[in-house]
């Protein structure tokens, strides 16, 4: 539903900073609808202050319509960090995926407990945890992307129930059912994201949506349990746990989850920051030098974002 351009913000030369500005798309601006879950998405991102999450700079309207800019982060998503690797047929560490997975997964707890200024649970649930929204710069942060179909309390969009909204390929049974979520389903979506980083495929594979859709419904069978067995300890003990068919035997909060992760994890953001080098090295430094001569006079799109 939108678009996102690079741009520079703030008045004084040398004092400016290099900014995405997201766009509700030009032909879905009168829809009030699409207006609404833009400004739901931009109040929420406000408020979210953590070094995994991109920082919302500025919220606004002007003759083209509703806009916010965020923070620009150099680097790739977890999906093209693996269709790279598949290419090259490069395997990817095991200690890479927990690292990763265990910073985003420390961003979903900071979103899961985050309250209003009155102190009342907004009970955040993400609801599109996926390789396309968990960014690796080229620094080695990972940052937790796209709060665009997010649940939360005091959105002024609902989701009715029976409604699915996410990447059906990462998500929880119960979400597949279009039933309601919680942050559970968040954290089994993030442990199907670590398990296609730690092997290089989705744990998911249908050769049709509707199939996808009730393998997904369905959660993981004897096989998929199987495949998950195979891995490294530590990861297995995650995965098998945040999937667990009963909600109440998986993680009961991302805290919980984050820590098994970074207890699996040899090596940090520096050996991390060097899979992304090694795999975009030229873009990336294409990119970062793009980034650090833009101008004013400059109009960049940026394609392929998505949104809501």
């Amino acid at each position: 539903m939108a678009e996102a351009y690079l741009a520079l913000s703030g008045e004084l030369p040398g004092l400016r900073t290099l900014v995405v500005v997201k766009r509700i798309l030009p032909e879905l601006s009168a829809n009030d609808q699409f207006v609404r879950m833009f400004l739901d998405e931009a109040r929420i991102g406000a408020l979210l202050d953590h070094p995994n999450i991109p920082r919302i700079i500025e919220v606004g309207h002007d003759e083209h319509g509703y806009f916010l800019a965020m923070e620009a982060v150099p680097g790739k998503t977890l999906s093209a960090i693996l269709r790279r690797a598949a290419r090259r047929k490069q395997p990817l560490g095991h200690a890479d995926a927990a690292f990763i997975v265990g910073r985003a997964a420390a961003a979903l707890g900071y979103a899961h407990a985050l309250t209003d200024a009155d102190g009342h649970p907004l009970n955040i649930v993400h609801r599109d945890v996926s390789p396309e929204n968990v960014m690796l710069s080229a620094r080695g942060e990972v940052k937790l992307l796209d709060f665009g179909v997010v649940k939360a309390e005091g959105r002024v969009t609902r989701t009715e129930v029976g409604v699915v909204k996410g990447n059906v390929t990462y998500m929880a049974p119960e979400q597949a059912r279009g039933l309601d979520v919680d942050s559970r389903a968040d954290l089994f979506s993030m442990a199907l994201v670590l398990f296609a980083f730690a092997t290089g495929r989705p744990l998911y594979v249908e050769e049709t949506t509707y199939g996808l859709l009730m393998k997904a419904g369905a959660g993981p069978n004897a096989e998929d349990r199987a495949a998950i067995a195979a891995l490294p300890p530590p990861l297995a003990r995650v995965i098998d746990r945040a999937t667990a068919t009963r909600i109440e035997d998986r993680y009961q909060n991302a805290r919980a989850m984050a820590a098994d992760l970074q207890a699996a994890v040899r090596g940090g953001a520096a050996a991390t920051a060097g899979l992304v080098v090694e795999l975009f090295g030229a873009e990336l430094r294409e990119e970062s030098h793009r980034m650090a001569t833009f101008s004013p006079q400059d109009s960049t799109r940026i394609a392929g974002l998505s949104s809501g």
